[in-house]
């Protein structure tokens, strides 16, 4: 399946049990970049990433969509 056919409006999820959260204040950006696998310093306002979120022994515990809003 090529990119223009995957990305069709033929497609749809139900997005109901999706959950979402906002991290602000001073310390986000220095808290995130030690909790998440990507880097969060380099991710631009209006751009989105996947990441995970791991244990201190690196097993994962999440993967999400993070957005810098």
């Amino acid at each position: 399946m090529d990119i223009p056919t995957f990305f069709s409006a033929r497609f749809a999820a139900d997005l109901a049990g999706f959950q979402g959260f906002t991290v602000s204040g001073a310390d986000a950006t220095t808290f995130l970049q030690g909790q998440l696998t990507n880097d969060v310093v380099k991710l631009s306002v209006g751009r989105q990433q996947r990441t995970g979120y791991c244990t201190p022994k690196r097993r994962l515990l999440a993967t999400f969509l993070q957005w810098r809003i």
